[in-house]
C-alpha cells in the first residue's frame, strides 16, 4: 500500500464506536462514537478494484467496535468486497493477530446507499484509549471516487488501481506500490 493524501474514506463517512464491560453487559450497553470523520466532497480521481486503509485514534477505551459507513456524497451504492479493523503498529502495519474481519448483518459484503448508512456487526477487540486502528476496505467496484476533508490530518493507504483485494494483510511498508489519487489533501 501507498500513503495517500485523501480523505479517510471511498464516497463515504466512517464512525467508529466502542462499548465497554463484560459480552453480557455488551449486550445492554449502548454503544459510543469514539471516532468520527466529517467529509466535504467528491474527490476528481477514482479507485478501481482497490483497498483502502483508513486510521482512526479512538477516545475511549472498549472490548469490542462497530463501524458505521455513511455515503453522502455518492450518487450511487458504495460496494464494500470486504472490511477489516485491526490495531495500528505504524504507517499502514498493523499488530500481528489483530486485524478482524468486519461483517454487516452476517455479510462480508455490503452495499452503502447513496444518502444511507450501514453499521457493522459488532467485532470483539480490546482497544484502548487514544489507540489507533487501522479499518481496511476492498473497493471492488471501477472509478468509485473518495470523498474529502481539506483539512483533514491523517494519512490513509491505497494499494494501485486492479490490486484487489489486500484489506486482510498484516504488514505493509506504507510505501511498496500504489499510487497517490488526491494529492494535496489530507485524510
Amino acid at each position: 500500500m501507498t500513503r495517500v493524501a485523501i480523505a479517510s474514506t471511498i464516497a463515504c463517512a466512517a464512525t467508529l464506536l466502542l462499548v465497554t464491560g463484560t459480552a453480557a453487559q455488551q449486550q445492554r450497553a449502548r454503544w459510543i462514537t469514539a471516532w468520527g470523520t466529517s467529509q466535504q466532497a467528491l474527490g476528481a480521481t477514482g479507485v478501481s478494484n482497490a483497498t483502502v486503509r483508513m486510521i482512526a485514534r479512538v477516545t475511549i477505551a472498549g472490548e469490542a467496535v462497530r463501524i458505521r459507513f455513511d455515503n453522502a456524497y455518492g450518487a450511487s451504492a458504495l460496494s464494500i468486497g470486504k472490511a477489516y479493523v485491526g490495531l495500528r503498529i505504524q504507517g499502514a502495519a498493523l499488530a500481528t493477530n489483530s486485524n478482524r474481519q468486519v461483517f454487516f448483518n452476517t455479510s462480508a459484503h455490503v452495499a452503502v446507499p447513496a444518502g444511507g448508512s450501514v453499521t457493522s456487526d459488532p467485532v470483539p477487540l480490546r482497544v484502548m484509549a487514544q489507540q489507533d486502528l487501522a479499518v481496511s476496505l476492498h473497493i471492488p467496484d471501477a472509478d468509485v471516487r473518495p470523498s474529502q476533508h481539506s483539512a483533514a490530518q491523517v494519512t490513509s493507504y491505497l494499494t494501485a488501481n486492479g490490486a484487489g483485494d489486500a484489506a486482510a494483510a498484516l504488514a505493509q511498508d506504507g510505501e511498496a506500490g500504489g499510487r497517490e489519487p488526491a494529492a494535496g489533501k489530507r485524510g
